[in-house]
């Protein structure tokens, strides 16, 4: 009887060596498809004692548990190489197909090391980046390959054209050198530059400039006006001024487009009254805007519209800077970078218009 517990109490312990975590080929997902394993070393060049850090990651890139796996004997994730040679090492892990394979060359003395440089470090969707390997101040162009790291793939080249958002890391490799430190490459979207150009209900028009306004205080034209925009928000108010088709005498006009932008610095007491008139903010993309109105002083492209039918008017502000000196009393020179579109829900006006130059800033006293 107790030869046949022994048997039951082996045969047991053989079952749950053959389900370990770590086996290189584990059970299928309720899919049926095995998930993707990824070994990452800290380096893969080493001299004789030298030690490498090794991770697992899964499809996400979240470090996971499994076993180092060398000549098919499991070894430490930090592991030192004694001996000289050239080391293949995958990864393992219940569920997950076997990793990818890494090369560690360890050598008898210390090997000179490469640095990558990079033409630029931070980019837009769309450039290109170009690398340049070194070793000991000059360069090495023969033997070398630019590894990128989150596609865990050799680059064709020396250049990596970013085609998504997001960080990239980068290694050089090459025979008889230890590898570079890595060169992180930060990508982000293409920002689109505003150009100077406007369509009324899909007709192109001159657009001459786009100015402008500030309306002021009666009693001080010195402060600028606070208009309550509701629960507890304060703001000014400003007016685009748009001229129109300024050399074509039957076409010209202006189009004038009222909003009102929060001023957090306006300060007002449990009164209502007005302590403090802060100090001038101009609007950006972030701002709390409220629409007012917009009007057109010519009768081929008329509008005249209050606010309560213009909340669905977008504005992109890309740049807006004014000179803090006035060039005469209450004007000031400056740059805008603005995109508007409007569609009028009652009349037929669809403005969409770009501007991008010079321009002036004006306090209207009310």
């Amino acid at each position: 009887m107790k030869k046949i517990g022994y048997a039951l109490m082996l045969a047991a312990m053989i079952a749950a060596c053959s389900s370990d975590d770590n086996s290189v080929e584990g059970p299928k997902t309720e899919e049926g498809v095995l998930k993707t394993l990824k070994l990452q070393a800290s380096t893969t060049t080493v001299v004789v004692g030298g030690e490498v850090t090794f991770a697992l990651l899964d499809d996400a890139g979240k470090e996971v548990d499994g076993a180092v796996m060398l000549d098919g004997k499991e070894i430490s994730k930090k592991y030192v190489f004694d001996k000289v040679g050239v080391f293949k090492v995958v990864g393992a892990k219940k569920g997950f197909n076997a990793s990818n394979e890494v090369t560690i060359t360890v050598s008898e003395k210390e090997l000179a090391p490469l640095t990558l440089k990079a033409s630029a470090v931070e980019v837009e969707v769309g450039q290109k980046v170009t690398f340049e390997v070194m070793s000991k101040d000059a360069a090495v162009k023969e033997g070398v390959k630019i590894f990128d790291l989150k596609a865990n793939k050799e680059l064709a080249g020396m250049e990596f054209v970013a085609t998504a958002a997001g960080e990239f890391e980068f290694l050089a490799k090459g025979e008889g050198f230890a590898d570079s430190e890595k060169v992180t490459v930060k990508v982000k979207e293409a920002v689109k530059t505003l150009g100077t150009k406007v369509t009324i209900n899909g007709i192109s028009h001159v657009l001459s400039s786009v100015n402008m306004e500030l309306k002021m205080t009666k009693d001080d034209v010195t402060k600028a006006k606070p208009i309550d925009m509701g629960n507890g928000v304060y703001g000014n108010e400003y007016s685009f001024t748009i001229y129109l088709n300024q050399d074509d005498k039957n076409n010209s006009g202006f189009i004038f487009l009222d909003f009102l932008v929060e001023n957090p610095t306006i300060k007002v007491d449990a009164a209502g009254k007005v302590t403090d008139f802060g100090k001038r903010v101009l609007p950006t993309s972030n701002s709390k805007i409220k629409w007012k109105a917009i009007w057109s002083s010519n009768d081929n492209y008329k509008v005249n519209n209050l606010g309560s039918s213009m909340k669905d008017a977008i504005t992109v502000f890309e740049k807006i800077t004014y000179d803090t000196t006035p060039y005469r009393t209450g004007s000031y020179n400056g740059e805008l970078a603005v995109g508007i579109k409007y569609k009028a829900g009652d009349v037929n006006f669809n403005l969409d218009l770009e501007f991008n130059g010079k321009s002036i800033l004006r306090e209207r006293s009310e």
